[in-house]
């Protein structure tokens, strides 16, 4: 019981400084927006991480960094959250932040789908096509790895 209590002192100021800075970020305080994030990325929250990846690959009060963009949204997505793993796969589509790897793209956005992240089915199903016979194979077999990882009850 002690642990529980002590678990939520932690996470309450957590979630309460996501919701200041889901709140700032809406209104265009992104400097606020930051201060906020960054506490709660650093303590490994999904949410966090994939909003300063927005915050940074868009640009939004800070100089555009795709690659800083891309390392917040690979935190994010490999924890499950669906729509950093369709921004992932749309900066391995574009080379935004990383190499293009169509392989990688499809990857990602077939996690994304998994994760009903709207838009992913599309994503999926159009790299799909786009990749030969072989990149397929290699894409299945990470898929399969991934998912194992991702979605253990799956």
């Amino acid at each position: 019981m002690r642990t529980l209590l002590f678990l939520l002192c932690f996470a309450l100021p957590a979630q309460a400084d996501i919701q200041i800075a889901r709140d700032a970020f809406i209104n265009g305080q992104f400097e606020k927006a930051v201060e906020n994030l960054v506490p709660a990325a650093n303590a490994g929250n999904a949410e966090a991480e994939f909003l300063l990846g927005n915050i940074h690959a868009l640009g939004l009060g800070v100089e555009q960094n795709f690659a800083r963009g891309f390392d917040f949204y690979l935190r994010a997505a490999t924890k499950g959250h669906p729509a950093a793993q369709l921004r992932l796969s749309h900066a391995y589509k574009k080379g935004r932040g990383t190499a293009i790897d169509p392989i990688r793209a499809f990857l990602w956005a077939e996690l994304a789908a998994i994760g009903r992240a709207d838009g992913a089915k599309n994503q999926s199903s159009f790299l799909r096509e786009k990749l030969s016979s072989e990149d397929a194979k290699i894409a299945n077999e990470l898929l399969q790895d991934y998912r194992t990882y991702l979605f253990p009850l799956d």
